[in-house]
C-alpha cells in the first residue's frame, strides 16, 4: 500500500513490472510462448521436502562442481528459475531493509532481488525464499529481520534452505565428519563454518542455522553467533568502487532476456532503438553487452 513504503521501492515494484510487461511483449513479437509457472505448494506441506524437489528439478547439485564461483552459482540458477516460467530481475532497494520481493497478480510471477551491496550468496538464498512465496501463492516483501514466528516466512526460510543445503548432506560433509571425529562438540569455529558455506554457496549464518535444526550445534551457540555471521552486507556501492554499467544493466534484467533482446534484433523484429531503450544501454554498446551474454 502507498505509504507503507518509501517511494524509492514503489518505484522499483512499478520498475519490475514494466521490465515483466516487456519481456512478455518481446515473447510474444518473436512468436515464443510464455511459459506458465505450474508449481503449487501449500503451508500444510513439508517445505523440507519440496525444497529437496526443485533442488532435483533444476539440478542445483552441479552447483557444488569444482571452481564454481558464487556468481556462477547465481547466474546458473536465476536462468534455471526462470525456465520455470519466472521473471527475475535483480534491482536497486536501497530503502525499507528489503532483500527482494515477489509479484504474483501479473501474467508472469516476478521475483526482484536486492542488488547493490548484497553478496551472491545472500541473492541466492533470497531468491529461494521468494520462489517460496510464489509457489504457496503469497507474494511477499523480504526483509533483513528474522521472521521466523510467521509461518509463511518460517515455511519459505526452510524451503530456501534445504534446497541450496540439504540435511541429508550435512552430517557427511568432510568438515562435519572431521569435527565429530575430533569431539569438538557443539562449537563451530569460523573456518568449519567457512568451508561448508563455499561448497554450498550460502553464507555463514544459514550453514549454522543448518547444524542447529541437524542437531550439530545448540541453541545456545546458534544465538550467541548467528548475527555475528549473519549477512548483513547491505547498502549502495561502496565509494571508490567501479562498476561497469553495461553489466550492471545486464543484472538488472537477467541474461534470458537481454539474449532474448539480441535475438528480436538478430531476426529484425525490433531495431536498435527499442533495443536500446528495453536493454537502457546506449547502440555503441552493444558489443560489450553481447559479449557478457554469450
Amino acid at each position: 500500500k502507498l505509504g507503507h513504503f518509501k517511494p524509492k521501492t514503489i518505484l522499483t515494484v512499478r520498475k519490475a513490472r514494466a521490465l515483466a510487461e516487456s519481456q512478455i511483449d518481446l515473447l510474444r513479437d518473436m512468436d515464443m510462448p510464455v511459459t506458465k509457472f505450474g508449481m503449487r505448494a501449500s503451508l500444510n506441506e513439508d517445505a523440507a521436502e519440496r525444497g529437496k524437489a526443485i533442488r532435483k528439478e533444476l539440478e542445483l547439485h552441479h552447483l557444488r562442481s569444482e571452481g564454481t564461483t558464487d556468481k556462477q552459482a547465481l547466474e546458473h540458477t536465476i536462468e534455471a528459475v526462470t525456465g520455470l516460467g519466472v521473471m527475475v530481475y535483480q534491482l536497486s532497494l536501497t530503502q525499507d531493509g528489503l532483500r527482494g520481493f515477489s509479484i504474483l497478480d501479473e501474467e508472469v510471477p516476478v521475483i526482484v532481488m536486492k542488488r547493490g551491496g548484497e553478496t551472491a550468496t545472500a541473492r541466492l538464498f533470497t531468491l529461494f525464499h521468494e520462489l517460496g512465496h510464489v509457489m504457496l501463492g503469497d507474494g511477499g516483501m523480504c526483509d533483513l529481520q528474522d521472521a521466523d514466528s510467521q509461518s509463511v516466512e518460517k515455511w519459505c526460510n526452510t524451503f530456501a534452505a534445504e534446497a541450496l543445503l540439504p540435511s541429508a548432506e550435512v552430517k557427511q560433509h568432510a568438515v562435519v565428519r572431521k569435527h565429530q571425529a575430533d569431539a569438538l562438540g557443539m562449537e563451530w569455529s569460523k573456518y568449519e563454518l567457512a568451508l561448508i558455506a563455499k561448497d554450498y554457496h550460502v553464507s555463514l549464518e544459514v550453514v549454522l542455522r543448518r547444524l542447529l535444526t541437524e542437531g550439530l550445534t545448540s541453541k545456545k551457540f546458534y544465538e550467541e553467533n548467528h548475527e555475528k555471521w549473519k549477512d548483513k552486507a547491505f547498502g549502495r556501492t561502496k565509494k571508490g568502487q567501479t562498476r561497469d554499467t553495461v553489466a550492471s544493466k545486464i543484472q538488472e534484467r537477467g541474461r534470458p532476456f537481454v539474449r532474448l533482446i539480441f535475438s528480436a534484433i538478430d531476426l529484425e523484429r525490433i531495431g536498435p532503438l527499442q533495443a536500446s531503450q528495453l536493454l537502457d544501454v546506449p547502440m555503441d554498446r552493444f558489443a560489450h553487452a553481447r559479449q557478457l551474454v554469450a
